[in-house]
């Protein structure tokens, strides 16, 4: 018993060893990239004639469910965009709520037959409207997707009504910067071949949001949304670039993304099923150009910033992230022949099984390492100071990351910069390290065993 006990651990250590070595790796790696895009869009004179001369038509869409609160905030940040020769779609997933009047009273919606093809199917749509004093605006309203908050649906229905090269997914709860679409798009005319570029996204304080902008972009005072932001700012601000640098990431975020319009449409649009639909279309698009033979880039943007809303409570957290678990696990079993194939270079060999070990399994054993640890505690095979040492240095670690894309965060795009910011991000640390890591990966290792279990049951 204690021998296998003692195997394990060792194991755990080898895993947790890798995974703090490749993280500050990434790190490191990305901080001198990172910088060279923000001089890229604090000072560059062809981002600001795509301000002036916007020639590539964008189309953003915006699902939206029960979003009456929220929606007509999210369309005045995309209507308050440098960035101007911009088509608007939103998608109304069945609302329950006032989501389909408040847009017809706000916009002065008026009814007109469907004029598009069916590229992907989607369920029922039962109205589409134009807006009469907004001509960019246009809304579908269909039926209620079967699964519960999943909007992939809804980007197959606006995707069917798509005229334009190029579309942004955006959600009914997210701010857009100003100049947000304007870098997203050099992004990705930059990259020779792209098919997507990723934008970053920080958590904001909900009050201090008005009219489409943000008034001040403080740490969030709610602990939940606190602890967010914090993961938030590790995720995006070295993660994504990191994954960049290693083939490409495999999951950008459906709340700002950009995407070539015929790139999804050859792939065959989204999976309705799948919670995590945003990492889904990036794997899907890796697998399709790979298997067609297409020269690719899927590229991230640090400069494109927008804020979106997360959830505020323990309980809606623990079903988004449940939710996003057992959508990455039906990623996994769609494009597992990815999986160490040199067919897909670098994407198969390393950022795929990277992604797969620390990304969608990294929580789930992380959870098992906690289940251990308490085994080990009752039988006394660790003394409490070794523990005491041990927990010191996974914060430590953890801090380290955090204060360091903190300290890249204030030479570049300064979000988080008062004292009582950085202050906050200590504190939060703290309480990242000794409940909501421990929380997360037991939400994770619920989700997969209900997946597993469901799979089992057909």
């Amino acid at each position: 018993m204690i021998n296998v006990i003692g195997f394990i651990s060792f194991m755990l250590l080898i895993y947790f060893s890798v995974l703090w070595v490749s993280y500050l790796f990434l790190l490191l790696a990305t901080y001198r990239t990172i910088i060279k895009k923000f001089k890229e869009s604090s000072g560059n004179s062809i981002m600001a004639s795509l301000d002036e001369q916007p020639f590539l038509p964008i189309t953003i869409m915006v699902p939206a469910f029960n979003e009456a609160k929220r929606i007509v905030n999210t369309i005045a940040s995309i209507l308050n965009l440098d960035y101007k020769n911009v088509q608007i779609i939103i998608v109304n997933d069945g609302s329950s709520d006032t989501t389909l009047a408040t847009l017809i009273e706000t916009y002065a919606l008026i009814e007109v037959p469907p004029a598009f093809k069916t590229i992907t199917e989607t369920g029922h749509i039962r109205g589409y409207y134009v807006s009469s004093h907004l001509p960019q605006l246009t809304v579908i309203d269909k039926q209620h997707s079967p699964y519960e908050d999943c909007a992939a649906d809804c980007l197959n229905a606006a995707l069917n009504a798509c005229k334009t090269p190029l579309y942004v997914t955006v959600d009914a709860d997210t701010t857009l910067e100003k100049e947000a679409l304007t870098r997203l798009l050099f992004s990705f005319l930059i990259n020779p071949h792209c098919v997507a570029v990723g934008g970053t996204i920080y958590v904001p304080d909900t009050a201090q949001m008005s009219n489409g902008q943000m008034l001040k972009t403080n740490i969030p005072t709610n602990l939940v949304l606190g602890v967010q932001a914090c993961e938030y700012l590790r995720s995006f601000l070295y993660g994504r670039e990191g994954w960049s640098l290693m083939g490409g990431a495999l999951c950008h975020p459906g709340a700002f993304t950009l995407l070539e319009t015929q790139a999804v449409v050859d792939a065959m649009g989204y999976d309705a099923a799948n919670f995590s639909y945003d990492a889904e279309i990036i794997m899907k698009l890796h697998h399709v150009m790979r298997d067609k033979k297409f020269p690719y880039c899927i590229a991230y943007s640090s400069s494109a910033i927008a804020w979106s809303e997360e959830p505020q409570t323990l309980k809606t957290l623990w079903q988004q992230r449940s939710r996003w678990q057992r959508g990455l696990l039906r990623c996994l079993s769609r494009h597992k022949s990815m999986m160490l194939n040199p067919y897909y270079g670098v994407t198969g060999l390393i950022a795929f099984p990277f992604y797969v070990l620390f990304e969608i399994f990294g929580p789930v054993i992380e959870a098992i390492s906690y289940l251990i640890c308490a085994l080990v505690v009752c039988l006394q095979l660790i003394t409490w100071v070794n523990l005491a040492w041990l927990i010191l240095l996974a914060w430590s670690y953890m801090l380290l990351i955090t204060l360091s894309c903190t300290v890249l965060s204030l030479v570049t795009y300064n979000k988080y910069h008062t004292r009582w910011d950085i202050l906050h991000i200590v504190g939060l640390t703290l309480v990242d390290m000794c409940f909501y890591r421990q929380w997360r990966a037991f939400c994770a290792l619920f989700a997969s065993l209900g997946y597993v279990a469901n799979r089992i049951r057909g």
